[in-house]
């Protein structure tokens, strides 16, 4: 399976996950890559399983594709957008109507999942990188929420502000961010909040928004494990 993903799913130098299968030889399409879609802690247990080695590549790509577009579109914020352009030669947010809609260089519903991700490497491995990128998101969304989670968006720009029609609660982006706050113990205030927040609220019925508030609250509760130092039964 592994080796069928780094084939079909992966750019030809091994740097980034492509939008898809068929985005091979697409154009603008193959020269783009979907934040969510590089998950550390999966790349590193088909590592840990004796998979190929190209893995490690794709795993320091991933890494430094994200720092790049952090550093120079949302060095305030620490935010990503839902969809990158140019991984290898200059990583940028991808512009209006690249793929999904409107908002696609925004951290929207695609890109609510990278604290998620890079959480998890870091709670299982211990990876600085995974710290260093979460450490922006996790002092900027305390402040911009003024310490509650029920403030928690549902999407915004790079810049910080809210994206138009956004100003609502969703699991999908505060499951998450109380991950992403399991990088450092500065922040267990913050996480005990947003565990309670998603605690005492009803699933919402969407398989989305549940899935994530679920998966998420598996990792905040200590009962994730990558699957090569899971526990025996």
């Amino acid at each position: 399976i592994s080796q069928a993903i780094l084939t079909h799913e992966v750019d030809d130098t091994n740097s980034w996950f492509l939008l898809g299968d068929w985005a091979h030889n697409s154009g603008q399409y193959y020269d783009a890559t979907r934040s969510s879609d590089f998950m550390p802690g999966h790349v590193a247990s088909f590592l840990a399983a004796g998979g190929s080695n190209e893995w490690q590549t794709v795993l320091d790509g991933g890494y430094s594709i994200l720092s790049a577009v952090q550093s120079k579109s949302a060095s305030t914020t620490g935010l990503f957008p839902d969809f990158i352009r140019f991984p290898a030669s200059s990583p940028s947010p991808a512009g209006s109507g690249f793929l999904e809609g409107p908002y696609d260089g925004t951290y929207r519903y695609n890109a609510c999942r990278v604290p998620w991700r890079l959480g998890v490497h870091f709670l299982t491995s211990g990876e600085p990188r995974a710290a260093a990128l979460l450490s922006k998101i996790n002092g900027w969304v305390k402040t911009k929420t003024a310490g509650e989670p029920g403030n928690i968006a549902a999407g915004y720009w790079l810049d910080g502000d809210t994206l138009p029609g956004a100003s609502y609660f969703s699991t999908a982006f505060a499951g998450p961010l109380g991950v992403a706050a399991m990088s450092d113990g500065a922040h267990q205030a913050w996480l005990n909040k947003i565990w309670t927040t998603l605690d005492q609220r009803a699933l919402d019925g969407a398989y989305y928004e549940d899935t994530i508030k679920i998966l998420t609250m598996i990792v905040m509760s200590g009962n994730w494990w990558p699957p090569e130092k899971a526990p025996c039964p």
